[in-house]
């Protein structure tokens, strides 16, 4: 469970930053390309793309604690047995 909600919060952190180092540098680019005026076109632009990602960010981890607590219950009715010298595990046999 917990390996899925760090991994549900920890990848759409990365493509936050990716994505607003990438809209960031476009930015610079159309400022530096226009004149260095920053006023031009591709400022809506970027602070749309800006804002999708953002909402991209806020549903998942809107959705990373349910969604973490339901793949926590998966197979939690199997026991498994484990060895405390050597740690190898194994299934008990089904009565009949």
């Amino acid at each position: 469970m917990f390996k899925t909600l760090w991994w549900m919060g920890l990848f759409p952190l990365i493509l936050v930053l990716i994505g607003t180092i990438g809209a960031y540098s476009f930015h610079m680019n159309v400022a530096v390309g226009i004149g260095g005026s920053s006023t031009g076109g591709g400022g809506g632009v970027v602070e749309g793309l800006i804002a999708i990602i953002g909402v991209i960010f806020g549903i998942s981890i809107f959705i990373s604690l349910p969604v973490s607590i339901l793949i926590g219950f998966v197979g939690r009715s199997e026991i498994v047995n484990g060895c405390m010298n050597c740690g190898f595990k194994w299934r008990p046999a089904k009565r009949k």
